[in-house]
C-alpha cells in the first residue's frame, strides 16, 4: 500500500499531470493500492477508482469518483461555487 499526503501541492499542472500518469503506471504495474489524501479534485479525478469525502472528520461520500464529486454534500464543502463545479465537469470530460 502507498500512502500519500498532498502529492501535488506546489506542483504546476503539468508536474501534476505526469504525477497522475506515475501513479497509474505504479498502480497497474505492481497492483499496488493508493490512498491519497488531497484536495486536488483533477488529479483524484485522474486516477482514483473509489473516492471517500470527508468533512469535519466525517464520511459524507463514497463511491464511484463521478458520483462523489456530485454529491450535494461535497459540491458544499468542497467546491462550493457554480464555476469550481464546472471545473470538475471539464476535467471528468477529458478522462
Amino acid at each position: 500500500m502507498l500512502l500519500l499526503d498532498e502529492p501535488s501541492a506546489g506542483l504546476a499542472e503539468p508536474e501534476t499531470q505526469a504525477l497522475g500518469a506515475l501513479l497509474r503506471r505504479v498502480r497497474d504495474r505492481t497492483g499496488c493500492a493508493i490512498v491519497i489524501v488531497a484536495h486536488d479534485v483533477p488529479l483524484l479525478l485522474a486516477i482514483a477508482d473509489r473516492l471517500v469525502a470527508m468533512d469535519l472528520g466525517r464520511i459524507i461520500a463514497d463511491g464511484p469518483p463521478a458520483d462523489v464529486v456530485r454529491h450535494p454534500a461535497v459540491v458544499s464543502s468542497y467546491l462550493g461555487s457554480a464555476a469550481s463545479r464546472a471545473i470538475v465537469v471539464s476535467e471528468q470530460n477529458r478522462s
